[in-house]
């Protein structure tokens, strides 16, 4: 038998080997008890405290101590308020990933860690689609608590709005980690949207990405400590002595940050994405919670790409080719020779099958030619190649099924993207805007479905597979339960037409066409408020609501808000009053208490109320706006002089042109000038600034100067609606039709537009001997009339036909 040999033996002579000299035979050591002598240590060691160990002590210290004195804040989502077992959402909790002046923030909540006997909990988490962006009030926390809440007999269902705007999975899942300590019976997760843009994204605004999701966590935690804060609050004092802090300007903030699909990147934010909610899901399933969790629903068919990109390898000749096949399918589109269209959108897309634009125009017209199969694959296509990812694309959605098939205990799959058309499996019409507003964010029937779709789900989860079977609110019942009235609606057209009047919005081929949609929604809306009966029997519709369910803080505020607008400040107040019992204090409601107290006549408290509210919440510019408009109304123009004086000395971007109006209300002309200026150079079609300059300047007899300003915002924006008004107008009075063709054109691809513009339109056309370009306009120009049901312009464009045919 062989002798098995000792394992420490042949470790020792494994390590004798490594020392051997060049001439084979290992340097000789000298023995101490049979063992080798070492070299002392203590230098080394003395080196490795002072380098290593003693730093972190120090700083352990150093954080101990700032914590002891109270300084920095915390980050978690939920924080105990005033030290009591009650706890209300963070306003600072979004600071670990965007600056604080964006002034983004969760929904204003209050909530004990321990639910109330006899109820379920439920807590909505995502991003602004889930948040219920423009009107909370109105979105999917909301109907989803109006569907499970039925009848007195039943559980009340609890459903909190923990969902914030801009993030993406790396908050979400910090989210997540605090929610199920609070008792949650279900999470319901709708997100996706953020991955690319958000914090940690590569398409971010901030740090770009993607990180590796270890290092993001590191990341986050070093940025909570106290140290870090320290360090992040001096940097910030000594940057603040250079430039102003930074502004939230929303998606035109991301207009330069285009990921292609190709983009080697996008792995990394699968990835991310994917361990973010395998993450959730496991953490929610060791707490015994379970999730409902849905995939993301996005408008394809209304939703022009923001930004397409060629192929790179696309060559001079291709390139050529390519442009002459778009030109002669848009013109053959317009001309309604839809064959014609079609073969040469196929030709654009065999010679470049990259560009996003070219699929959405060839499922348009595969969409009216019936052929919705075809249509839905190219709307797909044109999302995913979509280089301003704004978007859950297929791979987020793909990631969702997956994941959740991993948890069948834990989780529930809601597959919102298959069932309101935005997926390649869908039966429904392709997602649109009966749907959404715009991207992503939903209608009030969105909501309304996305909720429906889901309470079955959250209902089996919360009372078992076998609960009696409940027939769901219709849209009209669920309206009356959260107060949903023609006022609601207004506020969420309105809310809609601001976010979507700058880039990226107007870099899209359906922008004209959205803008029209959404202008005739809000003229229709104001003429019916336009009665006071009306607004007065909107208002009562709330208050029954809020009669139904005397606690809902949610309808306390849309009744105040009510209220203000039928013109009973009295009531309006009493209802305010009562939101200090279901809120923590928020801006949102200073600013409507201090609106009432200025209608009321009581001045001097809306200015002492605002005033506090500016100093604790600095960037919620609604309350410097207010204050504003109740310096102006009283005349204390030196009070606000000196106010927004510093103020846009701190926040330029958004008291610049109000401190302009001031200089020029007060005579200060060439004070103002330079404001305006200095608001312009950042961005050149800011009308805040733009047109109150240009009326000043043509006052003073400088219409070059105008005229430069107004050039300068064309090739900023070439999609400023009221911009391309005044240059079509400037350049038809000095009869040169050349440039009133161009900015024409450019005014009817910017917003709403009639057919008598078309028709200006193709005048100036047959004036400049485009005779080919002439049947198009007037082709664009019928069937704008024909919708409008315009007769005389109708009328005028037969005789013109017929004259055309002699």
């Amino acid at each position: 038998m062989v002798p098995r040999l000792d394992g420490r033996l042949s470790g020792f002579k494994f390590a004798l080997s490594k020392t051997e000299s060049c001439h084979g035979r290992a340097d000789p050591q000298p023995m101490l008890g049979g063992s080798p002598v070492n070299r002392p240590m203590k230098p080394v060691l003395a080196k490795t405290v002072v380098t290593t160990v003693l730093p972190l002590v120090l700083l352990a210290l150093l954080e101990g101590g700032l914590r002891l004195v109270g300084f920095g804040t915390s980050f978690d989502f939920l924080v105990s308020e005033n030290g009591r077992d009650v706890y209300r959402t963070n306003p600072h909790f979004t600071e670990l990933f965007f600056p604080a002046s964006f002034g983004l923030k969760p929904a204003t909540l209050r909530l004990t860690k321990e639910k109330a006997p006899g109820t379920y909990r439920i807590f909505v988490i995502g991003e602004s689609a889930a948040t219920g962006v423009p009107e909370p009030a109105f979105g999917l926390p909301r109907q989803l608590e109006a569907q499970l809440n039925q009848g007195e007999s039943s559980p009340r269902v609890e459903v909190f709005n923990f969902a914030v705007t801009a993030i993406n999975s790396h908050a979400i899942l910090r989210i997540v980690q605090q929610a199920i300590r609070f008792e949650p019976d279900l999470l319901v997760i709708y997100m996706g949207n953020n991955e690319v843009v958000g914090p940690f994204g590569p398409g971010s605004t901030l740090a770009g990405g993607p990180r590796p999701r270890w290092l993001v966590k590191t990341s986050l935690w070093v940025g909570e400590t106290r140290v870090a804060q320290l360090i992040r609050r001096g940097l910030e004092a000594v940057q603040s002595a250079r430039r102003p802090v930074q502004e939230w300007r929303g998606m035109e903030m991301f207009t330069r940050n285009a990921i292609e699909a190709d983009d080697p990147r996008l792995e990394g934010v699968y990835a991310n994405f994917q361990g973010n909610l395998a993450e959730m899901l496991a953490l929610s399933r060791e707490a015994k919670v379970k999730i409902v969790l849905s995939t993301v629903a996005v408008n394809v068919r209304d939703c022009a790409p923001f930004v397409s990109r060629h192929r790179q390898t696309l060559g001079a000749a291709e390139m050529t080719a390519w442009n002459h096949c778009v030109a002669n399918a848009a013109r053959a589109w317009d001309l309604g020779e839809r064959n014609q269209a079609r073969s040469n959108l196929e030709q654009a897309l065999a010679i470049d099958p990259a560009f996003a634009e070219t699929h959405f125009r060839l499922a348009r017209l595969l969409e009216v030619e019936g052929d919705l199969r075809a249509a839905r694959s190219h709307y797909l296509e044109a999302l995913q190649r979509d280089a301003l990812r704004f978007r859950a694309d297929s791979r987020i959605n793909d990631i969702i099924r997956r994941v959740v098939a991993d948890y069948p205990v834990t989780a529930t799959l809601v597959d919102a993207a298959k069932e309101l058309g935005a997926d390649a499996g869908s039966s429904d019409s392709p997602a649109g805007a009966g749907l959404f507003f715009e991207h992503v964010h939903l209608r009030w029937e969105g909501n309304f479905r996305l909720a429906r779709l889901i309470a079955p789900a959250a209902w089996a989860a919360l009372a078992g597979e076998h609960a009696p079977h409940r027939a769901w609110r219709e849209s009209a019942e669920c309206a009356a339960v959260i107060g949903y009235t023609e006022l609601g609606q207004l506020a969420m057209a309105r809310g809609m037409w601001g976010l979507t009047g700058r880039p990226p919005f107007t870099g899209q081929s359906s922008y004209a066409e959205d803008r029209g949609r959404l202008q005739k929604e809000i003229a229709t809306l104001e003429t019916k408020l336009a009665d006071r009966a009306a607004i007065s029997a909107a208002a009562a519709k709330i208050e029954q609501a809020l009669q139904r369910a005397p606690a809902d803080a949610q309808l306390v505020f849309q009744a105040a808000a009510a209220q203000l607008i039928a013109g009973d400040y009295t009531r309006s107040l009493e209802l305010n009053d009562q939101l200090a019992s279901g809120l923590p204090s928020s801006p949102e409601a200073v600013a409507q208490r201090a609106y009432i107290l200025q209608k009321l006549g009581r001045v001097q408290e809306a200015e002492a109320l605002l005033l506090e509210s500016a100093r604790s919440a600095p960037f919620y510019f609604q309350t410097h706006n207010l204050l504003f408009e109740l310096w102006v109304s009283t005349r204390q123009f030196p009070k606000a002089l000196a106010y927004f004086a510093g103020l846009a000395a701190r926040m330029p971007e958004g008291a610049r042109s109000i401190y302009a109006e001031l200089l020029a209300r007060s005579g200060n002309w060439a004070a103002a000038e330079q404001e305006w200026r200095a608001v312009l150079q950042r961005v050149p079609d800011d009308e805040s600034a733009l047109g109150p300059l240009l009326q000043h300047l043509q006052r003073s007899h400088e219409q070059q100067s105008a005229l430069e300003l107004m050039l300068k915002a064309y090739s900023y924006n070439p999609r400023n609606f009221v911009n391309n008004s005044r240059l079509a107008q400037v350049y038809e009075a000095r009869g040169d039709s050349e440039k009133t063709v161009l900015y024409l054109s450019a005014l009817a691809e910017s917003g709403p537009v009639n057919a008598r513009l078309y028709l200006d339109l193709a005048t100036h056309l047959e004036k400049l001997g485009r005779h080919d370009a002439v049947p198009v306009a007037l082709a664009k120009a019928r069937r704008i009339a024909e919708v409008a049901h315009d007769e005389a312009t109708l009328q005028q464009l037969t005789e013109i036909s017929a004259r055309g045919s002699r």
